[in-house]
């Protein structure tokens, strides 16, 4: 019995129900030089300018990001970075292109995104060639992310809050 059951699995192995160790082992491998493709161009944020806007009940922001390819293949992907936190209350987020040249009252259309937990890859509108750069302006919308700071108040007092 115990040589049936052995044959079974190595049959259902090679039927494709599991990958043998060799087949895992070239499915990461590939999977490590698609990675390796996709990412080698590197990218190195110039200037980042942040505002927060409190005067709501949400956390808005505003981040522009001027970066640079200073690597050797073209960029067509951009990834945003947040904190567990934050991307829990993330309500809002939108990534357009800042085009100083734009005449004023022009609003650019949302890059399209993929979100995978905290990352967000934004997909550029072009190729960015090695040594050239680019502008993007990131709107965020937070929600829940406003803790009233004292928590209790008298009716007169103005309302305070805190966001970290």
């Amino acid at each position: 019995r115990e040589r049936e059951r052995e044959s079974d699995r190595e049959t259902t192995m090679r039927r494709g129900g599991f990958l043998s160790s060799s087949a895992a082992m070239a499915v990461v491998v590939a999977m490590l030089v698609v990675s390796a493709h996709t990412v080698c161009a590197e990218i190195v944020n110039q200037s980042v300018e942040r505002n927060i806007d409190l005067s709501t009940g949400v956390v808005r922001g505003t981040t522009r990001i001027s970066f640079v390819n200073s690597g050797s293949l073209d960029v067509t992907t951009y990834r945003l970075a947040f904190s567990s936190y934050d991307a829990r209350r993330l309500a809002f987020l939108a990534v357009v292109v800042d085009d100083a040249h734009a005449a004023d009252g022009a609003h650019a259309a949302p890059l399209a995104m993929h979100r995978d937990g905290n990352n967000v890859e934004v997909m550029l509108p072009r190729a960015v060639p090695p040594g050239a750069t680019m502008r993007l302006r990131v709107s965020t919308v937070l929600v829940a992310s406003l803790n009233p700071h004292p928590s209790a108040i008298e009716q007169s007092e103005k309302p305070r809050v805190m966001f970290l």
